[in-house]
């Protein structure tokens, strides 16, 4: 837990985080076997967890510990929850599943409208606990290709032989679009012209609002390591192993 102060003396400006708290609990695997190795889905899989506690302050100096401080803080809560397991299928291709969700808390929210006297648009504030939720899924499979070249049985050759392992990766990730109106996260006021403006009731907090949009993604990665084995005066084996490149991807 922290509590920190960044002040401007030129404009009066003074920042507080009264206070910020941060909680990370080490990653568990709650239905693994207390003996023996973790095999399948259930028993492989690791749940992680973050707790990030948030109160955020600008204000002046005259405003300073005055009821307007407080009504001008940010604040929220932002507990997040990952997922991972995985299994081997046909004992060569690994195959891993992630799952993360975020859920945050706001004691307040906003309120937008179009006010056609002031031709301008007002913000009101929502005093009160409120909350959304968001999640994303993932999945991945891989594999290792391996090519090696041993040279013929000649005391004399300088090169042993040459290995070179290939690892393809294909993943999915997907994460639903969180603006759109069976989430009820976001509504809409009437500007000036009459047209719908889309706006959520949690943008103005700490954390923002909601992401919009619907996100699919392909993802392909191609790994390749490349090492030789090579005559060697100071090896007792009389030969040496010489990474030609760790990785190229």
């Amino acid at each position: 837990m922290t509590a920190s102060n960044n002040s401007n003396f030129n404009t009066g400006v003074m920042q507080f985080m009264l206070p910020q708290l941060t909680f990370n609990m080490s990653r568990i695997y709650p239905f693994a076997p207390k003996v023996g190795s973790k095999k399948g889905l259930v028993k492989n899989l690791a749940v992680g967890y973050n707790l990030n506690i948030v109160n955020s302050i600008n204000t002046t100096e005259e405003d300073l510990f005055t009821s307007r401080m407080w009504d001008e803080a940010k604040n929220g809560a932002r507990h997040r929850v990952d997922l991972n397991t995985g299994m081997t299928l046909g004992t060569y291709f690994p195959v891993t599943f992630n799952a993360g969700y975020e859920e945050t808390w706001y004691l307040k929210t906003f309120e937008k409208y179009y006010d056609p006297i002031e031709e301008q648009v007002s913000v009101l504030d929502q005093k009160g606990f409120d909350s959304f939720r968001t999640f994303n899924l993932g999945a991945s499979i891989s594999t290792n290709l391996y090519g090696t070249y041993l040279a013929p049985d000649d005391k004399d050759a300088l090169i042993k032989g040459i290995r070179h392992v290939i690892s393809p990766t294909v993943g999915v990730g997907y994460r639903p679009d969180f603006g759109t109106e069976e989430w009820g996260y976001y509504d809409y006021y009437r500007g000036a012209d009459g047209r719908k403006v889309l706006y959520s009731r949690f943008e103005g907090g700490y954390y923002g609002a909601p992401p919009t949009g619907k996100n699919a993604s392909l993802n392909f990665g191609l790994r390749n390591n490349l090492e030789m084995k090579v005559r060697s005066k100071t090896d007792s084996t009389g030969y040496t192993k010489v990474k030609i490149f760790e990785y190229l991807d």
